[in-house]
């Protein structure tokens, strides 16, 4: 059985997950100071960094996000592949400031 508990406290949020009365995942979460990772924003690529493979993105707060190249690509299935890439990809033919 999974249960959600979300426990809020003047400016302090906790929320955890429970599976079988175990806490299985914990999450802190503080109002002053809200997390931005792992929600979805709507961007604008400010600068591309080539030699990072990275760019900086303005999503709307003070200072821009950073994704790199592996954020952008989509995952690849190791167990499947039966011949190593060599061949880099460029960051700058897939996303560039605008």
């Amino acid at each position: 059985m999974k249960e959600i508990y979300i426990a809020r406290e003047n400016n302090a949020t906790q929320i955890y997950l429970i599976e079988d009365w175990m806490i299985v995942e914990k999450h802190n979460e503080n109002i002053d100071n809200p997390m931005i990772e792992g929600n979805i924003y709507i961007g604008k690529v400010q600068n591309v960094l080539p030699g990072m493979q990275a760019a900086f993105v303005r999503i709307g707060n003070t200072k821009n996000a950073f994704i790199h190249l592996k954020d952008i690509l989509p995952k690849e299935n190791v167990a499947n592949r039966k011949e190593k890439k060599s061949s880099k990809k460029d960051i700058r033919k897939l996303i560039r400031p605008r």
